[in-house]
């Protein structure tokens, strides 16, 4: 097998007579759709066509003696090609296709917790944790510009006395709107080697009875999940987030220069005008905090401080309000709260790595500069990943459900892999469960590959990704070696036949035998669609993938007929098969 990390050619895993019939037509990438069509042959079990390999708009492909028992898998994949083009796709000498009883792709994953009471906003859905920095990029990106403009320069903050204040206040975001602040008064309720907790006094009473009548191992256990300590409910300090954070991706920011991490547990709910909840965000971050703090009262300082409180902080939906919409407590804390944290964490050690220098707000000084957050999709996904280094994320039966969804394309395609693009994600709204999960998976199967480098190998993955300071398919590939595209192939293929009995390309299988691994008696098997005789077309996002199952095959010659417009096109996979996809 080619290690991973050493640098790897494009795919032209073509048969003599294939790279015959390119060579033939002058070369690849051409535009023309008055070419020649292309003729090209699958005789092995696995072969593609790139899209600088598409001399022509279509590609004609004969598998030739395709068995009775044999039916061919066609993979496509919009790897870094044209948003919402489409194919056509046609097959003769096989039988019909059909979906019958029994074959559609296997779901494998666990129940999802309840269904809350007050149905929550998607981008605050409580396995998401993620709607302020998704509406930074999306609105006020322009803000953070202007903090990290003003903040060039300047020196580091006051520090902080070494024993944090009992009370003291803090701006908070007026939900919905991201824009507003009000100032709330916080108590100190817990404080740890790395981390204080605090709570404002619109909760606190909620919180104190949590931990002194429902869960009274409430700060001793959220603490454990932090610090990696041992617990009743952390037996082995395993779930530990502060040190896979540190040891997989970097150092959280210490702008305050106290060495510790401020969770403040308030009320994130999003209010109508008649105060009814409508939405809620589990937590966030904000780099804004890293500026000189607004002593004003109201929050309303000129500039670019506004809001800022001055410290190194994540916000956190109050526990008892969470529950109080539906959601187990037990869930609550012991694994949706817990992976907030690394969730969002993940975005600040970004940030600490990007943006500040000694605690000083350097650089990221121009506005849409990739070095501030990275590219939504990438620094999301490594916010993904960091909930499993921590021992939550895909280790955690709720959360395995949007990487579920991505796979097996349930009702409302939108989340699935036919139709949601990894990195075009929604401007200005929409509902991103589909970005996310195939970030969640293309960065775990990344993960898998370099675990078969090295055990160190992931971590340095993470942290290349992490500092990198080129744009995300870019840093990918560096961090890789293997250009983007054929990373995105080898993925979609290790999607489709990680644990068959004969997989076509088991040097790119997911790993076996993990508690996440995203593939293997955890998750579901990818949806497919069958492929009548007639043309059909199928849509392609950038960065998404199609699956599409022929019958069987006679015992004489079949061919697959391919046909796109699209400037910038997809690469094509077939694979020959016996048995029927989602059942290997």
């Amino acid at each position: 097998m080619r290690p991973p990390s050493a640098p790897a050619a494009p795919l032209l895993l073509l048969t003599a007579l294939a790279a015959t019939s390119l060579a033939g037509c002058g070369g690849g990438g051409g535009d023309s759709c008055s070419a020649t069509p292309q003729a090209v042959e699958a005789t092995g079990a696995w072969q593609s066509w790139g899209p600088g390999q598409w001399t022509a708009c279509t590609l004609s492909v004969k598998a030739p003696a395709l068995a009775a028992d044999e039916r061919l898998a066609v993979l496509l994949v919009n790897a870094s090609g044209d948003d919402n083009a489409t194919a056509t796709v046609s097959v003769t000498g096989t039988s019909p296709s059909v979906r019958t009883p029994g074959t559609a792709p296997l779901l494998l994953a666990e129940p999802a917790s309840p269904a809350p009471a007050v149905a929550p906003d998607p981008l605050a859905a409580p396995a998401l944790q993620a709607a302020s920095l998704a509406r930074w990029l999306a609105g006020p990106g322009p803000r953070l510009a202007a903090q990290a403009r003003a903040r060039a320069g300047q020196g580091r903050g006051a520090v902080q006395a070494a024993v944090l204040p009992a009370t003291r206040t803090f701006c908070v975001y007026t939900l919905p709107s991201f824009t507003s602040w009000t100032r709330q008064t916080a108590t100190l309720e817990h404080e740890s080697t790395h981390a204080a907790y605090y709570a404002t006094s619109d909760v606190r009473a909620g919180l104190i009875d949590l931990a002194t009548r429902v869960r009274p191992d409430f700060w001793a256990t959220l603490d454990s999940y932090y610090e990696g300590t041992v617990s009743t409910r952390n037996p082995a300090g395993a779930k530990d987030i502060h040190g896979a954070l540190t040891a997989g991706f970097g150092a959280q920011s210490d702008y305050d220069a106290n060495g510790k991490m401020i969770f403040l547990f308030t009320d994130l709910r999003a209010k109508d005008a008649t105060g009814q909840a409508t939405s809620f965000v589990a937590g966030y971050f904000d780099p804004g905090d890293t500026q000189p703090a607004d002593e004003t009262p109201g929050c309303t300082a000129s500039g670019a401080g506004r809001g800022s409180n001055g410290a190194d902080m994540l916000y956190l939906m109050n526990p008892v309000t969470y529950a109080s919409m539906g959601y187990a407590i037990d869930t609550v804390i012991d694994s949706d709260l817990p992976a907030v944290m690394a969730h969002e964490l993940q975005h600040d050690v970004l940030f600490n790595a990007r943006c500040l220098v000694d605690g000083v707000q350097a650089r990221c000084a121009a506005s849409g500069d990739k070095k501030t957050t990275g590219d939504l999709w990438l620094n999301e996904g490594l916010s993904m990943v960091a909930e499993d280094a921590a021992g939550f994320g895909l280790n955690d039966a709720s959360s395995r459900q949007r990487v579920a969804a991505y796979l097996a394309c349930p009702a409302g395609k939108y989340t699935c892999h036919e139709t949601a693009s990894m990195t075009a994600w929604p401007a200005g709204g929409g509902d991103p469960n589909g970005n996310y999960g195939a970030v969640h998976a293309f960065l775990r199967w990344h993960l898998d590959q370099q675990a078969k480098v090295s055990a160190a190998a992931p971590a340095s993955f993470t942290r290349a990704l992490v500092g990198a300071t080129t744009d995300a398919k870019s840093a990918v590939a560096a961090a890789s070696g293997l250009p983007f595209v054929e990373g995105s192939v080898r993925f979609a293929s290790a999607a489709l036949f990680s644990g068959w009995p004969t997989d076509p390309v088991p040097d790119w299988a997911f790993a076996t035998g993990t508690a996440w691994s995203p593939f293997h008696g955890r998750l579901s098997w990818p949806s497919f669609d069958p492929l009548p005789s007639g043309p059909a077309t199928v849509p392609l996002r950038t960065d998404g993938w199609q699956v599409l199952e022929t019958g069987l095959g006679s015992g004489g010659d079949a061919r697959l007929t391919v046909t796109s417009t699209a400037a910038a096109r997809a690469t094509l996979v077939v694979a020959r098969v016996k048995g029927r996809l989602g059942e290997p």
